[in-house]
């Protein structure tokens, strides 16, 4: 059985919810995927299989041959 909680919404406790569904299952891998504020660490002790560093798009560059230094930014 997979049991998945998403939402684009933050703050809106699904970390809370997935904790207190993962209490009710014997054998449960939780997994959390939230790239910008992973927290289901804070309710269960455990360990990481896997850890990798995420990049989630580019980096800008400013063309220092075509920058009028307009001071936009």
């Amino acid at each position: 059985m997979v049991i998945s909680v998403l939402s684009g919404k933050g703050g809106t406790g699904k970390t809370t919810v997935v904790a207190a569904l993962s209490e009710l299952i014997k054998n449960v891998i939780k997994v959390d995927c939230d790239v910008d504020a992973p927290n289901l660490y804070l309710f269960y002790k455990g360990m990481d299989v896997e850890k990798k560093n995420f990049y989630g798009g580019k980096k800008a560059k400013i063309n220092k041959s075509l920058c009028i230094e307009c001071e936009i930014w």
